[in-house]
């Protein structure tokens, strides 16, 4: 979903060669796992048992279709009023009642291959990927900063000289790590992470390097902001030899905050953590990032139609109430309107907000009632209550292909993409099928925002900020080659209610927000929701009947990779409290029970 960070390798991979464990789990490569044995069911049950999944976005979709193979009965619940996948949301533009190629994104967009488990089922299911993705840069972009705009086309260098000092700097982190005054190395670069997370899972010398660094990392800047972080590498008192060899002013901190190195500001994420950002570079999630020409709703749209062909129950456009666990039956519950369904397990795959908001899933017990009388335990009840999960908006236009039309910028009139320190930080024209004919229908992304830049609109319709990112998009293009730019975003049918799309992620239907961005000193909460599956496999009952799921309960919320992950582990976790058996001794449950880190550093 995180379109901010920039891509900056080039070398291409092969998505399906990637074999990749991540800095917090570095012990454990999760295709390999579901490969093992000819892709056979990750289990097997005895008796026949029911279990209960609440949400269906990737990771309760992901839940129903591994247990519902292993053999269990599985019912799941999605209570969308139109669409699978939770944030994995393709919404199709329509013509007279059907739909086009056109799409609009509403959260995940792009997907880099070290996503291992999302491309394992991409391969699965045969859903194709492509790479034609106009990344700034990479993609004739109009860049404005204060004003002044310039036409950039070449990643490789910073848009004009004023970016030099966060280029070279941010660059020179991200390949070389962090040295002291001696040119020692002090803290490993991501590029150092990622080939060893290659290896970890199956070396300990790699892994045991990955831990002792990534410690390092933890000890320094587990109570740092983005900002903050970045203020002690490159600020004129850092303890380091600043990467780039140049300090950055507030200038610099002001420009890295508005446009990154060029492709995206860093500014409305600087109260996030810096280790939640920083362990996006260290899993490569920011290289070869790749897009989903049917749109990745498909993912979970294979997920419920095979879920069903063998056999699993899905209620559809139902809202759940509660899920709540009968001290008397040994059982929790499901209940939906007038109705009350037991389950042997449930697994709660929403984000955290709903478990908090809709669910109640979080609430403290009674007065005068046993501890035990919460849903789950008092740990994971505040760290769902206490995890930052950010706002964000999208708004999309579907218009002609206006940037197909010939011109002088790389054979075309129009920059395929726009970035500015404005009211519209970004815009990018978007392809979903072959036809380069400018008069063809296309889709253009006005916006995509998070936080305050997310948040200052959502007080207005969406055809009033339509209306707005439009005279925004013309005052920065009056200057340039193109200043009649604005004038072709019009919609495609001339009538903006069929031709527009919105979403903003706090305020919609049972979301109450987008995904987690944990703050400085989080990162604690975040392991204590990701481990939590893991009391199955030491024989806890009562709330070890129920579990948790989804990119918020994950290392990489707003990724798509983490939901999977965390359907994954809760379904390996239903395995073991309903005395299933594992399809092979090294799974989720028994692998990562481990602590690999302290998150709570002095």
């Amino acid at each position: 979903m995180v379109t901010f960070i920039p891509n900056l390798r080039t070398t291409k991979e092969a998505a399906n060669d990637v074999v990749q464990a991540y800095v917090d789990t570095p012990n454990f490569v999760y295709s390999d796992w579901l490969k093992a044995d000819d892709n056979a069911p990750i289990g097997t049950v005895g008796d026949k048992k029911e279990v209960g999944i609440v949400g269906a976005g990737p990771a309760g979709c992901c839940a129903a279709y591994e247990l519902r193979r292993c053999g269990y009965n599985v019912i799941l619940f999605n209570d969308s009023k139109d669409h699978n996948g939770g944030r994995l949301y393709s919404k199709h533009f329509m013509k007279n009642g059907a739909k086009t190629n056109d799409i609009a994104e509403m959260g995940a967009m792009r997907f880099p291959p070290t996503e291992e488990v999302l491309y394992h089922y991409f391969s699965r299911f045969g859903i194709e990927t492509d790479e034609t993705f106009p990344d700034p840069g990479k993609e004739p972009t109009w860049v404005s900063f204060q004003g002044k705009g310039v036409v950039w086309m070449d990643p490789e260098t910073p848009p004009t000289k004023d970016f030099n000092i966060v280029s070279n700097g941010f660059r020179a982190l991200t390949q070389n790590g962090i040295t002291d005054h001696n040119g020692e190395t002090v803290l490993q670069s991501p590029g150092w992470f990622k080939q060893r997370l290659r290896l970890s899972a199956n070396n300990s010398s790699f892994r045991n390097q990955v831990i002792t660094q990534w410690q390092a990392y933890i000890n320094e800047f587990e109570n740092d902001s983005w900002y903050s972080g970045l203020r002690k590498i490159f600020s004129k008192n850092a303890e380091w030899s600043i990467p780039g060899k140049e300090e950055w002013t507030d200038m610099d901190f002001t420009r890295f905050g508005a446009l990154g190195i060029g492709s995206g500001g860093f500014g409305p994420l600087y109260n996030i953590g810096f280790l939640y950002i920083f362990r996006l570079l260290t899993n490569a999630l920011e290289t070869d990032q790749q897009f989903v020409r049917a749109g990745i709703s498909t993912l979970c749209d294979e997920f419920v139609s095979l879920f069903e062909q063998a056999g699993g129950i899905y209620y559809d456009r139902l809202h759940v109430d509660e899920v709540k666990y009968d001290e008397r039956q040994g059982r929790p519950y499901v209940t939906f309107g007038s109705e009350k369904k037991y389950f042997d397990a449930v697994i709660v795959a929403t984000n955290t907000r709903a478990m908090e908001m809709g669910l109640r899933l979080s609430q403290y017990p009674p007065v005068g009632q046993a501890p035990n009388a919460t849903v789950v335990t008092a740990p994971v009840a505040e760290a769902i209550n206490r995890t930052h999960v950010i706002s964000s908006t999208k708004l999309f236009l579907r218009t002609r292909k206006f940037w197909r039309i010939p011109g002088n910028i790389q054979g075309c009139k129009y920059p395929r993409n726009l970035l500015s320190d404005t009211k519209v930080p970004q815009v990018y024209t978007l392809e979903y099928d072959d036809n380069t004919d400018p008069s063809s229908s296309g889709v253009v992304l006005l916006t995509y925002t998070w936080e305050d830049d997310a948040v200052k609109t959502q007080a207005l319709s969406a055809v009033d900020r339509y209306h707005l990112f439009v005279e925004t998009v013309r005052e920065i293009t009056a200057d340039s080659p193109f200043p009649d730019y604005a004038d072709q975003l019009k919609p495609f049918t001339g009538n903006l209610d069929q031709d527009l799309q919105s979403i903003d992620w706090q305020s919609t239907d049972n979301q109450f927000g987008a995904f987690t961005l944990a703050r400085p000193g989080q990162d604690p909460f975040v392991n204590t929701m990701f481990k939590d599956f893991t009391r199955a496999s030491y024989g806890v009952t009562n709330t070890g009947k129920i579990f948790i799921a989804g990119d918020c309960v994950s290392w990489t919320g707003g990724w798509a990779e983490g939901a999977l992950q965390t359907g994954l582990n809760a379904a390996s976790a239903v395995i073991n409290v309903l005395g299933g058996e594992q399809k092979i001794a090294k799974n989720p449950s028994n692998a990562l029970a481990q602590p690999f880190y302290n998150y709570f550093p002095l």
